[in-house]
């Protein structure tokens, strides 16, 4: 049977409203929000329609719910993929690649932040070392090293709390259900 007599091989249309304004109005705020955070807007409209779809999408259901091209689909999945907020999955008896934000893809959200600010605290206290200390550059690049000092504290506290939340709200829905 050819792909284009099986049904499941053939291109599906993603599983989400894309003709609901609330839904649109989400994807885009979320794409301006990650550009706006210095990321790519593209990226952003990515995890927002992975983030609403009930079902694994392939990268041509991306592109033409996101009216993008097929290769920014390929290079924004990739910067997804790296930080691990989004995974590869396949589909039996079909060839394609299928993208979804992993179990525990908001955890690892928070854990990213950890790792950005740690690996930018250590170029900021490299800045310390190399500016006079007498000069206003140094007050600057103290103030960003404090900064980054105490989102690390934060986010180090935040980690713990966030565990016991998800604890407490996975103990929640079991009794529910």
């Amino acid at each position: 049977m050819s792909k284009a007599d099986n049904p499941d091989q053939q291109s599906r249309p993603t599983p989400v409203d894309l003709s609901n304004p609330d839904v649109e109005q989400f994807i885009n705020s979320m794409g301006l929000y990650y550009e706006a955070a210095s990321s790519s807007n593209i990226s952003g409209r990515i995890l927002a329609l992975l983030l609403i779809s009930p079902d694994s999408l392939t990268a041509e259901q991306i592109a033409g719910a996101l009216k993008i091209s097929r290769a920014s689909v390929s290079t924004n999945i990739r910067m997804l993929q790296t930080p691990g907020l989004v995974e590869r999955t396949l589909v039996p008896g079909d060839r394609r690649d299928y993208y979804r934000l992993p179990s525990g893809s908001m955890t690892t959200l928070l854990e990213l932040r950890s790792r950005v600010t740690e690996g930018l605290l250590k170029i900021a206290e490299l800045g310390l070392k190399i500016v006079p200390r007498e000069s206003r550059a140094h007050e600057n690049v103290e103030e960003f090293v404090d900064l980054l000092r105490f989102t690390r504290e934060y986010v180090a506290n935040l980690m713990p709390a966030w565990y016991e939340f998800k604890a407490e709200k996975d103990a929640q829905t079991k009794e529910q259900g």
